[in-house]
């Protein structure tokens, strides 16, 4: 009997991996804590927010398969499952028009002050210079990274009549033409032109703080930032003082560096350490705290790929990768 064992599985959805991974062959193990897996666990299928370390793995010396239940997988500890040889795999596009469309949803709210018109609706007498939002049709929407997700938010800008900028090393010719897309092979080009800059990149260690003070002081100082991939793309401290000091307008962040600290119990676990690398953290959990006292920021927790279609093609993924890691089926391998 091969165990497998799942993270951060709501409870209306453990009955599909129950009835769909065969129980004459596998034991399928539910947990809402890493430090209590079985140690005899074969497979392990994490979210995004699951740091896998060394120190989880050295825990496991019989697992062969992390089943990533998300695109990214920078939560694994890459060297670690390279040494050991542990199969790696994950759920590529699976949510391309949920991510998108929230992202638009972010823009949306940030153009229209939505915020602000929630609050002054139910005032005695409300500002409505408060509630002045602007237009997108005719503005310019700078795209970086035109995959998947990049190319639904710009179906979508299309739509709403903006110019679309795209900053990416591959450049879909058919697409752009379709969409009238300006690829731009200079980046400060995009930031200076872009009234909204939206990020749609993967994260790698080179592209750490990609967004930093110099570049958020190349954006206009009416532009708006949108980040629904990955928070380690923005260094948090820069942003936050660029916002303070009206550098840009606002920003919309769906992701964060450090983003498991919006848990008090994690952040009150934080604060208790006392080593050098929980200092480090301990910086970018006051650079959250700032954020979220900023009028002109929004935080979201990792939600823009929850939908119900989302996720039912994330948990037939994550089977497919499971069984076929065993039956020699296809299988997505990062």
């Amino acid at each position: 009997m091969r165990k497998v064992g799942f993270i951060g599985i709501d409870e209306k959805y453990r009955q599909f991996f129950t009835e769909n991974l065969p129980g004459d062959t596998f034991e399928v193990i539910f947990y809402d804590d890493l430090a209590d897996l079985d140690p005899d666990l074969e497979v392990l299928s994490v979210f995004i927010n699951n740091k896998v370390t060394e120190r989880v793995l050295a825990g496991l010396p019989k697992l062969r398969l992390i089943a990533c239940r998300s695109t990214g997988y920078d939560n694994i500890d890459a060297l670690s499952v390279q040494k050991r040889a542990i199969t790696v795999t994950n759920t590529p596009a699976y949510g391309s028009s949920s991510v998108a469309e929230y992202t638009f949803a972010l823009i949306l709210t940030l153009s229209r002050r939505l915020p602000d018109i929630f609050h002054e609706t139910y005032a005695s007498e409300p500002d409505r210079a408060k509630e002045q939002g602007f237009d997108l049709f005719g503005k310019t929407i700078g795209i970086i990274g035109l995959g998947n997700i990049g190319k639904g938010v710009a179906q979508i800008a299309y739509g709403f009549g903006m110019r679309i900028l795209a900053y990416d090393t591959n450049q879909d010719e058919k697409l752009a033409n379709w969409l009238k897309i300006e690829y731009t092979k200079d980046l400060n080009q995009l930031l200076k032109e872009s009234d909204v800059v939206s990020l749609h990149i993967p994260y790698t260690p080179d592209n750490h703080h990609f967004i930093d003070t110099a570049k958020l002081r190349k954006m206009k100082p009416e532009a708006l930032l949108i980040n629904t991939a990955r928070g380690e793309l923005i260094d948090t401290v820069a942003l936050v003082k660029a916002l303070k000091d009206r550098q840009i307008k606002a920003a919309a962040l769906d992701v964060l560096e450090d983003e498991y600290l919006l848990d008090p119990d994690d952040l009150i676990e934080l604060a208790a350490q006392q080593d050098r690398a929980a200092r480090s953290t301990l910086r970018h959990a006051l650079a959250i705290l700032a954020l979220e006292r900023l009028p002109n920021a929004i935080i979201t927790n990792h939600n823009a790929y929850n939908t119900v279609e989302a996720t039912a093609k994330i948990n037939q993924m994550t089977l497919q990768n499971i069984t076929g890691f065993y039956t020699g089926g296809q299988i997505f391998t990062v």
